[in-house]
């Protein structure tokens, strides 16, 4: 069997290595947008009356809840505690960079 490296570990010519790690979905980012300006209370709010809408008869409101609830790879936005967490983070990590910069 030929080998397809070298004594480094990296591929040899003529040996290419893959196509790589596929990128991360945009629905994860996206949701976190989301997460960042929608409040748990809006979401809440809107999936009941998306609800209601699908009970109403509303193809596209039944077909967003059917895809939502069913989809392993749904996103789930932050909740409010754990938006709160990392904005505190955030708020820690820009007052300790400040100090480090000095007058």
């Amino acid at each position: 069997m030929e080998e397809k490296r070298d004594a480094r570990g990296r591929f040899l010519p003529g040996h290419a290595g893959g196509p790589g790690r596929k990128p991360k979905p945009p629905g994860n980012r996206y949701a976190r947008y989301l997460g960042e300006v929608v409040t748990e209370s809006e979401f809440k709010r809107l999936i009941r009356v998306t609800l209601e809408r699908a009970q109403s008869g509303d193809a596209k409101a039944r077909d967003w809840l059917a895809k939502w609830l069913l989809s392993k790879d749904r996103p789930l936005p932050p909740t409010a505690e754990e938006l709160a967490a990392a904005s505190e983070a955030d708020a820690g990590e820009r007052e300790t960079s400040d100090r480090r910069k000095g007058p």
